[in-house]
């Protein structure tokens, strides 16, 4: 049997790209005006850590009709007040779901937390 390397493997030549180590960072939520900060991992969604931790994500109407996380309803806007940088680049079909919506919003199913960040939720 062979022994597990510690080098890149490869395919086709060129080495498969490795994932970043994932760290600790902190979430600061501002959620009916009450501010906490949680401590959670690089590479996790923004609507996993926050449901995680027991912050309540939905509206009252959300909360009847969200899509589970897919990206299709909207209803997991937040408004992100400082450190955008440190999330996921928006996609296409993101930025066309919130163009309505006020600057600094993002679907929390669809960011991905690369660094500290600080949101507000239910903005809207």
């Amino acid at each position: 049997a062979l022994a597990p390397s510690s080098a890149p493997s490869m395919q086709w030549g060129v080495p498969d790209p490795v994932a970043p180590a994932a760290v600790e960072t902190t979430l600061r939520v501002t959620e009916k005006n009450k501010c906490k900060d949680l401590s959670v991992t690089t590479g996790t969604v923004l609507r996993k850590a926050l449901i995680d931790n027991k912050v309540d994500v939905y509206s009252f109407r959300g909360k009847l009709t969200n899509c589970g996380g897919n990206g299709s309803c909207g209803t997991c806007v937040v408004k992100v007040t400082e450190g955008a940088w440190n999330l996921s680049e928006a996609s296409m079909g993101e930025t066309v779901r919130l163009k309505k919506a006020p600057a600094g919003c993002r679907l929390s199913c669809r960011a991905i937390i690369n660094g500290p960040v600080s949101v507000e939720t239910k903005p809207l």
